[in-house]
């Protein structure tokens, strides 16, 4: 049980490596079409990564819950129904915990890295502007990079609590959970990150 579940948090962490990866193919995929305009862009970018995310977010899912019992004849000493559900349990709460940590503490760090940055170069360069006014502050921000990576973390949610919902009847109201924890952490991001 407890193996399964870590593993499946080990598949989380997997995740989002492989989801960066496949954004930045998706994105040279779609600029290798070299679509008219703006939107046909978004249109394709969109459909590689629904794609892209089926067949790595919930391939193994799949295969565990509906693949394995009838090509190998069972899931070992667990039934597969009881090891699906503990890989989606890791899984699921782990790309809730990581993404949220990743929307606020990577920029974060970002930004304690350009305040010591800035700091050293202050001293030694004897900079005699220590101020900067809040107009400054937003100016020297990161632009938001817009809501395609919002959707794309309720691609994930409504993927594992619609397809795999017989296996984890919890999910949905961790899902609800996770809407108002994405309310706040984003409303966050967009004001103070």
């Amino acid at each position: 049980l407890n193996g399964t579940v870590f593993s499946g948090s080990i598949f989380a962490v997997m995740l989002v490596i492989v989801n960066a990866l496949t954004r930045v193919l998706a994105e040279m995929l779609t600029n290798f079409e070299n679509p008219k305009t703006n939107l046909e862009f978004k249109k394709s970018l969109i459909t590689k990564l629904t794609v892209f995310k089926f067949m790595t977010g919930f391939g193994l899912l799949y295969y565990s819950a509906f693949i394995q019992q009838p090509a190998q004849g069972g899931c070992g000493d667990v039934s597969c129904e009881e090891r699906t559900a503990n890989l989606l349990r890791g899984t699921f709460i782990g790309m809730i915990i990581i993404n949220n940590l990743m929307e606020i503490g990577l920029p974060c760090l970002i930004r304690l890295y350009r305040m010591i940055v800035g700091f050293f170069t202050k001293c030694c360069y004897g900079d005699s502007e220590d101020y900067e006014s809040p107009l400054e502050q937003q100016l020297h921000s990161d632009a938001y990079s817009g809501t395609l990576d919002d959707y794309d973390e309720l691609i994930n949610q409504i993927g594992f609590t619609t397809f795999f919902v017989p296996f984890f009847p919890i999910a949905p109201a961790l899902a609800i959970l996770n809407n108002f924890i994405e309310v706040q952490v984003d409303s966050t991001k967009i004001l103070w990150v």
